[in-house]
């Protein structure tokens, strides 16, 4: 099977055709074996025996609709035209060199434009998503060799063997390196100038995909934090990166502006993901946070006593008040953890709760110590690393509990799964 490198219309040749230009390819100083397999290759052809499909065919691969026709025979049909595709890729390749031979392709003529105004489907018809941005787009040159890339993609298993792949792009770059004087220095510097343009067309590629959150493009950046915040969604750079890939597919793919692609990705995260619900878990302990304030007593501060719980718990009032005050604030520091807590320490009917969705610290009577519950734990990791990354994380992927390469850690993990529970009914 020959690789094919161009996609064209037939032109066949007759047997006298070729054995007519036989004779002048011969004083041309042919091989004899090439010249003798061109002309076997063209007995073997002939013009019915192209197996292209036909609109039938086509019509039954896309809509599975038989119209007159028996499935079995258009099935028998669209397989003789697999079976050809070698065979058709030979013809091609042969038509075209055969046609440059004697004079009638050429390198700057009307036939090269009119192939690039061809219509293609490659890209419509493959599972592999579109990479092309607005101006790639734009070049039909590009367009022309990703839709080549896309069906020899279709039909080899370069995914699979990347050094396959590097050998034929090779062979591409070698071709068009390649020079009439044969001269090696000539080829250099033609070898030099293709790899310094696909270099610049790296780079081009590369700073078109970058983040919309990066300076590189201010715009997009303003355009993204705008979607979120209608969506009251906080931005992280872990949300945003997500947000901004699929959002350049999705314009893409369905011709739409900016706005509408990262809203749109937006929703589909909001109606496939518990985003929403990890948003609602940060704003409760939020406004929890904020409730905190309530439970300070005089000269005391109920934040610093429950991070201080927090960081060094299974102590009393007395050891947090000489640690954090003077052992003259037990009382006080006391009646301010009993405003965090369901029972307390020895509570009076005086001193209410203050917290808003569930305990944040208990009282172990037994042991004599106050510790932060499941919930208590969540807030205050919460508070000290305001960094949303690993909530995003949970709320877009909550039932995956494999944890390596993502911005969740197992004990971020562990404490939502914990410490979230009190508030089940947003989740």
């Amino acid at each position: 099977m020959i690789t094919p490198v161009l996609l064209w219309r037939e032109h066949p040749f007759t047997t006298e055709f070729i054995r007519h230009s036989a004779v002048s390819s011969a004083m041309a100083g042919f091989e004899t074996h090439i010249l003798q397999s061109i002309l076997r290759q063209a007995d073997q052809r002939s013009a019915n025996k192209a197996n292209c499909l036909s609109t039938k065919d086509v019509r039954y691969i896309l809509t599975e609709d038989t119209s007159t026709y028996k499935k079995s025979e258009l099935e028998d049909r669209i397989e003789d035209g697999l079976e050809s595709l070698d065979e058709r890729f030979q013809w091609l390749l042969n038509d075209i060199a055969l046609l440059h031979y004697q004079g009638e392709v050429h390198a700057t003529g009307e036939i090269w434009n009119s192939i690039l105004e061809t219509e293609g489907f490659a890209r419509h018809l493959s599972e592999k998503k579109v990479t092309l941005s607005t101006e790639e787009i734009n070049q039909p040159e590009t367009k022309l060799g990703y839709d080549l890339g896309l069906v020899i993609a279709m039909m080899s298993d370069f995914a699979q063997n990347r050094e396959e792949v590097l050998d034929l792009i090779w062979g591409f770059i070698l071709a068009h390196s390649a020079t009439e004087s044969g001269q090696e220095l000539d080829e250099r510097k033609n070898l030099e100038a293709i790899f310094e343009g696909l270099e610049n067309r790296k780079r081009d590629h590369y700073n078109y995909f970058i983040s919309f959150e990066s300076g590189v493009k201010e715009k997009e950046n303003n355009v993204l934090t705008d979607v979120l915040s209608e969506f009251d969604l906080a931005y992280s750079d872990l949300l945003s990166g997500l947000v901004s890939s699929r959002a350049q597919r999705y314009m893409y793919e369905n011709d739409v502006g900016k706005r509408q692609s990262i809203r749109s990705v937006v929703e589909g995260l909001l109606d496939n993901t518990s985003l929403d619900q990890a948003q609602k878990v940060r704003t409760k302990l939020d406004t929890e946070w904020d409730s905190l304030r309530e439970a300070s007593a005089p000269g005391v501060d109920a934040e610093e006593i429950l991070i201080s719980v927090w960081n060094k718990s299974q102590r009393n009032s007395g050891e947090i008040a000489i640690d954090l005050y003077k052992s003259s604030f037990k009382g006080n520091v006391t009646e301010t953890l009993n405003k965090l807590a369901k029972d307390g320490k020895n509570r009076s009917r005086s001193v209410t709760a203050v917290y808003e969705h569930a305990p944040i610290v208990k009282w172990d009577n037994t042991e004599q110590y106050w510790v932060t519950t499941d919930y208590g734990d969540l807030l205050c990791y919460f508070r000290e690393n305001d960094n949303i990354e690993w909530l995003h994380d949970y709320g877009i992927n909550p039932e995956d509990d494999k944890l390596k390469d993502r911005k969740i850690s197992q004990r971020e993990w562990d404490l939502i799964q914990q410490g979230a529970e009190p508030l089940v009914e947003i989740l």
